[in-house]
């Protein structure tokens, strides 16, 4: 009878190491496509964000202009507005010559807020109504 000693046969040694290389690249494979998966939602949501964020930042100029037409607007001055692939939202509350507004933009699911303080001047000379003569924020101020 013929002994066979398997501890020193190297027949199929190349096939477990093949079989263990493959392992490790289809285990590092997957981890890759994790990783690009997740950096792929953190961009959208990077753009999303940035792009709400510049919604408010127009809502806040359009809402300034509707204050040039209208001095006396408060509350919601702006409502569900689209600007863009989004829409701004602008409530503004008037305390003496200071109105403190607050613009909300949304993308897709994602918000942004703005809040803006503006100190009004108006004209002396024309007592039966109101008109807004300068405007001056935290950056600067514009004279109308």
């Amino acid at each position: 009878m013929r002994r066979v000693y398997y501890l020193h046969n190297n027949n199929g040694s190349a096939l477990f190491v093949a079989l263990m290389i493959l392992f490790i690249l289809l285990t590092l494979s997957f981890a890759i496509i994790a990783m690009t998966s997740s950096e792929l939602k953190i961009s959208s949501n990077h753009i999303k964000s940035t792009q709400a964020f510049y919604i408010a930042e127009a809502g806040i100029a359009q809402a300034i202009s509707l204050l040039y037409a209208n001095p006396k607007a408060s509350g919601i001055i702006i409502e569900k507005m689209p600007i863009g692939n989004g829409e701004v939202t602008v409530t503004g509350n008037w305390s003496d010559n200071i109105i403190k507004l607050e613009a909300v933009g949304k993308v897709k699911g994602t918000q942004r807020t703005v809040k803006q303080i503006l100190r009004v001047e108006v004209a002396d000379t024309i007592p039966a109504s109101v008109e807004i003569t300068r405007l001056r924020w935290s950056e600067g101020q514009k004279d109308i």
